[in-house]
């Protein structure tokens, strides 16, 4: 047997946007006039159908959804982007101007090659500046500069590159290389559930200003309560005409 709501048309989407204001529009035209209310009422309008259009409209203003959405699974591969991409370019840039005079060498070094990148690309270049920085602290191939080396990392820890700022940009680089969480399949549930309530209410609201609506363009003809129903637009009279500009001729 074939089910004969499910086989009625479907508002569009953007029909049923408008579902609350039309709806609030006609349930104010009804209570500040009784005569819109008293021709309907021939129609079976009652107090009962009234209170039945408000609470229509509640529901299809969230009165029954949560207040809060659940909560989107954090995307820390995105984040940790983002702040290596607005890391580098600045930091690169004091490290060049600390660096170019007194320790040129090491200058040399660590930034052989290497720019600021955006997206991806940053985070190679912050990985290869971390690792260069290591090789001037440790790298046994560097015996002979190890003090000059030391002493152009102390220079760059005043700037702001520091030990535990190369360990936290070290942690950075290794969530930017990883995978993104999947997002939680229970929040994915319920949001989808919040959204199916929400779009029954404003069918069922767009149901029921639609009947209504049709009911008073037929039965009510004074035009000014049609208005006050939200199913007719005052009309603009049309502007009086500009005056011709005199013709400097006609004297």
């Amino acid at each position: 047997m074939t089910d004969l709501a499910s086989s009625r048309p479907q508002p569009s989407p953007s029909t049923l946007e408008r579902a609350p204001g039309r709806a609030m529009a006609f349930l104010s035209g009804v209570a500040r006039h009784p005569e819109i209310a008293a021709t309907l009422a021939r129609r079976g309008y009652t107090d009962e159908e009234h209170r039945r259009g408000w609470d229509l409209l509640n529901e299809a203003g969230g009165r029954n959804l949560p207040i809060h959405p659940p909560t989107p699974t954090p995307n820390h591969v995105q984040d940790a982007l983002a702040v290596l991409d607005q890391w580098d370019e600045p930091n690169f840039r004091l490290a060049k101007k600390a660096l170019v005079r007194a320790f040129p060498l090491q200058h040399d070094l660590l930034f052989d090659q290497l720019q600021p990148a955006t997206g991806l690309p940053a985070v190679l270049a912050i990985q290869t500046f971390l690792d260069r920085l290591d090789e001037l602290e440790a790298s046994p191939l560097r015996e002979d500069t190890r003090e000059q080396d030391h002493a152009a990392l102390r220079l760059l820890a005043t700037r702001g590159i520091d030990p535990a700022t190369r360990q936290r940009l070290r942690a950075l680089t290794a969530v930017a290389r990883s995978i993104p969480l999947a997002p939680d399949p229970l929040q994915a549930e319920q949001r989808a559930q919040r959204d199916r309530l929400l779009n029954q209410a404003l069918t069922d609201l767009h149901a029921w200003w639609d009947e209504w609506a049709e009911i008073a363009r037929q039965d009510i003809t004074r035009r000014s309560y049609l208005i006050a129903l939200g199913l007719a637009s005052r009309t603009r009279r049309p502007a009086d005409p500009k005056p011709a500009p005199d013709d400097p001729n006609d004297d």
